[in-house]
């Protein structure tokens, strides 16, 4: 069995009931098959994984949380093993990624929606709990609950059909000082970039002299207690994801400069604890602060307008660091393009890597497009070419072949063959150009589509002309 009918995708919103799924089905195959989840915050052991999986020689179930964040060794884990099926579950914003480097080939469950006899079933199990009074006046307001997860539904029901963003204001007066709001808007950036937590202390020492342990508490009166991560009790996460996803945006509405503020304070204390060393070991801390500086979502989500005076602010903090570079370079090139073609070369100046590659070649294209005719022939020999050093350095990592090179390729060639021809470009490039693309379509056919591999098929044959 391929790869692609191996790897089913739970996603969704945030507390809609993938995790709880994906243990009900765990739990009803446990019997029949081997199944397990994966615990640790900073990956696996390939190697250890596969060399178990094949000894165990039956067909086992593995469920992985959060996905994303592991799908380079889960793309090598599928590739490597044909006895599995793995369970994935992740939010809405990261499926990208995960079709990025898997393709179009998995299994998508949206997990959103609720049905209405699913909901009357819900409200059912709590009038016999007793924990609810009053049917008639209950399930006439039924219609509350339409179009929400479970998580939604479940807290409807509990605060007696209130919308949850109605109560914020009255639970924040609950806080006994301006540090306890600073500390949980932190969390509250942190559960909504990266699902695993941080660091207690690091959490500590956010807020020097405050007693953070008063927050653990579980208290009926206040929603946004905190707790240890389940698998890893050194990292915080908060009790009720929904609750504080919704003290995000209420903090957004009303008090964005000190959000700014605090975000970039953590930027800079995260600093601390990331360096070379730990960005090869690709450390919680380290996997936190690339997301804290992506360019598409995070950055543009919460300094949008503002990008490159927030890359600016964390400059001394993240100078050592190609993702920075690359990061800033993304975020700009709508806005300066020769600045993002500065950063992107600043990029590959501290580290020659496929990425930084794969975002020089990005720019390099967006630049073209810009161009009259005579000068496309150069920016997309360039471009070219960066993608073509994206493809060596690889394999000189024995890296999976990603798809962002050859994407880059596709839509960069679609603007220059509308006004340009192939033999404008090199002899040399077109050939070794050629012979990489050959490699790689076969490499990445899995995981492109039709329209895709089409497009390289016909590349491929122009440049062999």
């Amino acid at each position: 069995m391929s790869y692609e009918n191996n790897f089913i995708l739970l996603k969704g919103k945030t507390l809609n009931g993938k995790t709880a799924l994906a243990y009900k089905v765990l739990l009803e195959l446990s019997d029949s098959m081997p199944c397990f989840k994966l615990k640790s915050l900073s990956g696996f052991n390939l190697r250890i994984a596969i060399e178990c999986l094949a000894a165990i020689n039956k067909h086992c179930i593995i469920f992985i949380d959060n996905v994303a964040e592991y799908i380079d060794q889960v793309y090598q884990l599928l590739e490597n093993c044909k006895n599995i099926t793995i369970l994935a579950a992740e939010r809405n914003y990261r499926v990208f990624h995960v079709e990025s480097v898997l393709g179009d080939n998995i299994i998508e469950i949206n997990v959103d929606e609720i049905k209405k006899n699913e909901s009357e079933y819900l409200i059912d199990k709590y009038l016999k709990l007793g924990l609810l009074q009053n049917d008639k006046i209950i399930k006439s307001k039924m219609s509350i609950l339409n179009n929400k997860t479970i998580g939604e539904q479940v807290c409807l029901i509990t605060m007696n059909f209130v919308p949850i963003e109605n109560k914020i204001p009255e639970f924040i007066k609950l806080f006994k000082d301006e540090r306890t709001e600073d500390l949980l808007t932190t969390v509250s950036i942190v559960c909504h970039c990266y699902k695993m937590g941080i660091n207690y202390y690091i959490l500590s020492s956010l807020v020097p002299g405050y007693n953070i342990n008063n927050l653990f508490e579980n208290r009926n009166d206040f929603p946004f207690s905190l707790c240890f991560n389940l698998n890893n009790d050194n990292y915080v996460v908060p009790q009720n994801e929904l609750f504080m996803d919704s003290y995000l945006n209420y903090q957004m509405s009303n008090n964005l400069q000190k959000l700014r503020t605090l975000y970039i304070n953590l930027i800079r204390k995260l600093s601390v604890y990331v360096n070379p060393e730990t960005k090869r070991l690709r450390s919680p801390e380290y996997r936190l602060l690339g997301r804290l500086v992506d360019a598409d979502t995070n950055v543009e989500y919460f300094f949008k307008g503002m990008e490159e005076a927030f890359m600016n602010a964390i400059l001394d903090y993240c100078k050592w660091n190609s993702r920075y570079w690359e990061q800033r370079a993304l975020a700009i090139q709508g806005k300066n393009i020769e600045k993002a073609l500065q950063y992107a070369q600043q990029a590959i100046v501290i580290e020659t890597h496929p990425f930084t590659y794969t975002t020089y070649s990005k720019i390099l294209f967006s630049k073209m497009k810009t161009v009259g005719k005579s000068e496309k022939t150069d920016y997309c020999e360039k471009a070219l070419s960066a993608a073509y050093n994206a493809f060596v350095e690889e394999d000189k990592r024995h890296m999976y072949p990603s798809l962002h090179p050859l994407i880059n390729i596709i839509n960069g060639m679609d603007v220059f063959l509308k006004t340009n021809s192939l033999s404008e470009l090199s002899y040399t490039l077109r050939k070794k150009l050629s012979a990489s693309l050959e490699d790689y379509s076969v490499k990445l056919n899995k995981r492109l589509n039709k329209e895709q591999s089409d497009k390289i098929d016909n590349l491929i044959m122009l440049l062999n002309k």
